[in-house]
């Protein structure tokens, strides 16, 4: 499942965006079997509150997926 929703995410990010989806990564926030991806930049080290200009260093998925084993079968924690 998780390979799955990887390959379709990254898929559809590449039919949709072309080579440079890594632009318009945190614009797209979809569900998917297994997981969710809500991609959020962040700022450098250097970054300074209150300033316009930055780069973004990298992005990270807030989501988690947090499963608990409960009534017999994994569910999501609530």
């Amino acid at each position: 499942f998780i390979g799955y929703d990887l390959m379709r995410y990254f898929g559809r990010m590449l039919q949709k965006h072309g080579d440079q989806f890594q632009n318009k990564i945190d614009q797209e926030q979809d569900q998917y079997l297994h997981t969710k991806f809500q991609f959020v930049p962040l700022a450098p080290k250097s970054f300074t509150a209150g300033s316009e200009n930055y780069s973004v260093d990298q992005y990270e998925n807030k989501y988690i997926n947090i499963l608990e084993f409960k009534d017999f079968y994994f569910q999501l924690a609530q």
